[in-house]
């Protein structure tokens, strides 16, 4: 069996034509991924890479003549469907995250639960299809003691019986307990500084569990005790004969990788089919079903903060419409660790330095200071600047702390200046702002660039999250725009579940086009060898053409384009075969790798690249009609035979994890795995 060759037939942004040779695998061919904004240049031709123990690639293209990228965007008023933006090696870039819509007919039948999954607290919602505005949260817990709160901790706990305790059973100062599990999920992504001081990857171990199975029973747990919730609502029976569709949130940053290992946990849970959905576009969703259209009109921009436990996340919409609402994001989303944790964390500081540091280690398991702590999160901190106290109490119950009245401590309470809480406060509200900031001077850049009617103005700026309802940091950052509206929707703690219910009702506001955060591409062999561009890098030799050529990058998508959703995407490919390829030589295997840096490299770079995910493709079920019959004659005059196999990968952009399947001739033939 001779060795393979792979082409590319056209592709967006491809800088040279390039084939690729490998032993046993099969061909194939991206074919034109058209940009959103105007291009005036043809894409050339470039290959993907395929792993071979052959030492001379081929590096043919006989398909050199690719044709220009129509421009396919119209951000003004109304967004066109998207083309094709995608390549050979795809994966899911899971940060587009989108789906196919709740058919209009299938929806007065239908009940969307969400689930948001957070790090310190979690909350669920759920909505009837047929009345969407009435969006209802659970606010009844297991062990809340009668008292109604939208959110029950992320806590949970395994008994040595193997019962499993949760929520608000358990507190912060619980022997054995598992938190913050859903940082787990993500181990690429920095932790916050304010990590809690339970080890739950040693307990995890201990219990010889993976993340992905804590969370899940979590996640188990949460979506029994809704379904007994919604149950006690309704009559009898009812729930049980709804459709049901599950929407779980995810934060902006999130890598594919994580974003997939949310999945497998809402699946393993019991949720099935499940979407996912970015925590701040839900909490945008929220927000403009709450407002209507009041004081928006098309063309205004706005920026989400989504402050909650651990991070912060920033995204930009633009409305293209009203009736009924469609947004786009304007530039990509950043996060970073400024979430109230930090607070939480300062205000330990302070304590420790009221009480002392041997007191301090013995207080910190305590009730009582579960109970202080619990204070701070639910009073002190929402509610500070409004109130017109100059001093807040908090309350040690018999702790027996030593009076330290130079200090504010006396009788087992702190007594706590407006002044301490300001510095408590002040450096997570800085960093909050620089996140605010650099979001808008993105926005604003952006729209310069466009020359947007509406020119660089930005409309509103929207705080959610627990830590989004602060009524100091909203404060503040009035203060810093003032020319901005600074809103703090109702149920700002709860907007990201509400909006989550919402998600994929064609009725209510929907994000209609993203902006790719990475460049996503391939590796191509290019030909012929440039001696100023390729200076340095190794020339390989493909027997089919004949020639040296070097290996490139191709990226299909770069940081910053404006990406449609809901369309499925289409590549055409080919690949070339020895004649009667074996079963073997036609499970192929692609790899899709990305960049975060702003500028991407021309040549593959281990220290710039990541890998996104492995694309796994049988072609072994196409028909043997399919394989075209190719022959020439080298320069010796010997004849060279191949086969030649023409197919299309077809992308279905949906959320979390894309997927894929082979078409050829006008006819699906499987399905294209990925693995992350």
């Amino acid at each position: 069996m001779g060795p393979t060759s792979i082409f590319r037939k056209s592709g967006r942004r491809n800088k040279s034509s390039s084939s690729l040779k490998s032993t046993g695998g099969a061909m194939y061919t991206p074919s034109r991924v058209s940009s959103p904004y105007p291009s005036s240049q043809p894409s050339p031709n470039l290959s993907s890479p395929y792993p071979s123990p052959q030492p001379s690639p081929n590096l043919s293209s006989p398909y050199p003549s690719p044709q220009p990228s129509p421009n396919l965007s119209s951000p003004y008023p109304s967004p066109q469907p998207s083309p094709n933006l995608f390549s050979s090696e795809v994966s899911s870039i899971t940060d587009l995250i989108s789906d196919t819509q709740i058919e209009a007919d299938d929806a007065a039948d239908r009940v969307i639960i969400a689930i948001d999954f957070g790090t310190t607290y979690s909350g669920v919602a759920w909505v009837l299809t047929a009345a969407p505005s009435e969006v209802r949260v659970v606010n009844e817990w297991p062990g809340s003691k009668g008292i109604t709160y939208e959110k029950c901790p992320t806590l949970l706990k395994y008994e040595p019986d193997g019962s499993l305790r949760w929520g608000f059973e358990l507190d912060r100062t619980t022997e054995g307990r598992i938190e913050a599990i859903k940082l787990l999920l993500d181990p690429d992504q920095p932790k916050p500084i304010y990590v809690p001081a339970v080890d739950t990857t040693a307990e995890l171990r201990r219990l010889g569990k993976a993340p992905t199975a804590v969370a899940a029973d979590y996640v188990s747990a949460i979506f029994k005790h809704l379904t007994a919730f919604i149950e006690s609502k309704y009559p009898k029976n009812y729930f049980q004969i709804l459709k049901k569709q599950y929407v779980m949130t995810v934060p902006a940053v999130w890598s594919d990788k994580a974003q997939d290992a949310t999945l497998r946990v809402a699946r393993n849970a019991g949720l099935a089919p499940v979407k996912l959905i970015k925590e701040p576009e839900a909490a945008a969703l929220f927000t403009l079903q709450h407002m209507g259209d009041k004081g928006l009109e098309v063309g205004d921009a706005f920026v989400i903060c989504d402050a909650g436990g651990g991070t912060v996340d920033m995204i930009s919409y633009e409305i293209v419409s009203l009736k009924p609402f469609r947004l786009k994001e304007l530039v990509a989303a950043k996060g970073g660790l400024a979430g109230s944790l930090m607070l939480n964390r300062r205000f330990e500081e302070y304590v420790k330095s009221v009480v002392g540091d041997r007191d301090f280690l013995s207080l910190r398991e305590t009730s009582a200071f579960a109970r202080a702590m619990k204070q701070f999160d639910e009073n002190i901190k929402p509610g500070f600047y409004t109130s017109d106290d100059d001093e807040q109490f908090v309350n040690f119950p018999k702790a027996s702390l030593k009076d330290r009245p130079e200090r504010g401590l006396s009788k087992d309470t702190i007594t706590v200046k407006r002044s301490t809480l300001q510095e408590i406060f002040d450096p997570i509200i800085e960093d909050v702002d620089r996140l605010v900031n650099h979001q808008i001077t993105q926005a604003r850049l952006k729209r310069l660039q466009e020359q947007h009617p509406k020119g660089q103005e930005i409309t509103a700026i929207f705080l959610v999250g627990g830590f989004g309802a602060s009524a100091y940091l909203k404060a503040k950052i009035m203060a810093k725009y003032p020319d901005v509206r600074v809103i703090q929707p109702p149920d700002a703690w709860s907007a990201i579940v509400r909006g989550a219910a919402i998600y994929n009702i064609p009725s209510e506001a929907s994000v209609v086009s993203n902006i790719a955060p990475k460049h996503y591409g391939v590796t191509a062999i290019c030909y012929p060898v440039d001696p100023v561009k390729d200076a340095g890098e190794k020339p390989l030799f493909s027997k089919w053409r004949g020639q040296f050529g070097v290996r490139r990058m191709t990226w299909y998508i770069e940081q910053g384009d404006d990406l449609m959703r809901a369309r499925p995407i289409e590549f055409d490919f080919f690949r070339e075969y020895d004649e009667n390829p074996s079963h073997s030589d036609l499970q192929v295997t692609s790899v899709l790798l990305e960049c975060e840096s702003a500028k991407a490299p021309l040549h593959p770079r281990d220290e710039l690249l990541k890998t996104n995910c492995t694309l796994k493709t049988d072609l072994s079920i196409l028909p043997k009609e399919f394989f075209e019959k190719k022959s020439r004659r080298d320069a010796d005059g010997k004849m060279i035979k191949w086969w030649e196999l023409h197919y299309k990968l077809v992308v279905t952009i949906q959320s979390g994890p894309m997927l894929f399947s082979n078409h050829c001739r006008g006819k699906q033939y499987g399905a294209v795995t990925a693995k992350y």
